[in-house]
């Protein structure tokens, strides 16, 4: 996470705190439109608290931030995370084709794991 979620005020809202974000990633509303991929327009509403973004944006916006949903949603900095639990919000970011791939591969390897595991192997008479 980076040095300016430590600054969030009390009662500071969704919109005011991917505004400081932005501003302190020295992001124009239109960069981080592009790489939230929605345009700039959209970020300015959703920092004015006009309307919130869906859950897919705000994970898009998230990543561009260099930051989590959680602290966009409620100023409080998630808990360091390893692996695979890392990753995850990141994935809204990539094309839906390649996140399906990447669903079917890991739903393959889940598989291939409890297939392995010597408690799931139980003999039938």
């Amino acid at each position: 996470m980076n040095g300016p979620e430590q600054q969030a005020a009390p009662g500071e809202q969704l919109g005011e705190r991917i505004s400081r974000l932005r501003r302190s990633a020295g992001l124009s509303q239109e960069e981080l439109g592009r790489r939230a991929g929605v345009k700039a327009v959209q970020i300015s509403k959703y920092e004015r608290g006009v309307y919130a973004p869906r859950a897919a944006i705000l994970g898009r916006v998230a990543v561009a931030l260099e930051t989590t949903t959680d602290y966009l949603l409620a100023g409080r900095a998630a808990a360091a995370k390893d692996g695979l639990a890392a990753v995850l919000p990141r994935l809204d970011a990539i094309p839906a084709e390649l996140r399906a791939h990447l669903f079917e591969f890991l739903d393959a390897v889940l598989k291939a794991h409890d297939l392995t595991r010597p408690e799931q192997h139980v003999e039938t008479p």
